[in-house]
């Protein structure tokens, strides 16, 4: 009785560090797909809408937008419609890949360099990075990965040298927005800080 308690226990043991490595490399090809991507746009000599538009596929399958734009809208989250959440969703993810799409141009040799990967749970996942432009002291991007309902792993947070969260930065810039304005308000201040030439 022993012995197959002991068989199963090994056998769970392995199940389990299996999983834990299957959540690990699903979330690992996503941040390794983003890093692609930025760098191709980096070196690209395509229009910005373009690229703009190249991204946000991109994005749309890396980033869990809404999980995102849901944190950072707090409580009254629950209380808007389906259909604003949805547009809300959309917006932030054209926000979030304008911005992207601005920071990585002409960058003088970038690269990205992986770390390490920190089990935080059973449904998240920090992947530790490192952005290395020549000339420059390198800089520390860590992504943090969570599973859906779906069982899809996606990025819901950028944290920057170790501390500077995306998701408490943009809480922080969108409070009083929503607060005073809501979701509407918050739909208009973000499509007004996408600009195309």
């Amino acid at each position: 009785m022993r012995k197959i308690k002991y068989i199963l226990s090994i056998i769970f043991s392995i199940s389990i560090n299996f999983l834990n490595l299957n959540a690990s490399e699903r979330c690992e090809h996503k941040v390794k797909n983003l890093h692609d991507a930025l760098l191709l746009n980096n070196q690209s000599a395509q229009k910005f809408k373009q690229n703009f538009f190249t991204l946000r596929n991109i994005n749309s399958q890396i980033f869990d937008s809404r999980k995102m734009i849901k944190i950072i809208y707090g409580r009254k989250w629950k209380k808007l419609e389906e259909n604003q959440k949805e547009k809300l969703q959309l917006k932030f993810l054209d926000f979030l890949t304008y911005n992207y799409v601005k920071r990585f141009k002409n960058m003088n040799e970038a690269n990205f360099s992986e770390k390490n990967v920190e089990k935080i749970d059973k449904t998240r996942i920090l992947i530790n990075t490192e952005l290395n432009i020549k000339g420059e002291t390198p800089i520390e991007i860590s992504y943090l990965c969570s599973k859906n309902i779906k069982g899809d792993w996606k990025i819901f947070d950028v944290i920057l040298k170790g501390s500077i969260s995306e998701i408490s930065t943009k809480k922080s810039d969108f409070s009083s927005i929503i607060n005073l304005e809501g979701a509407d308000g918050l739909i208009k201040n973000l499509d007004s800080k996408i600009i195309f030439d």
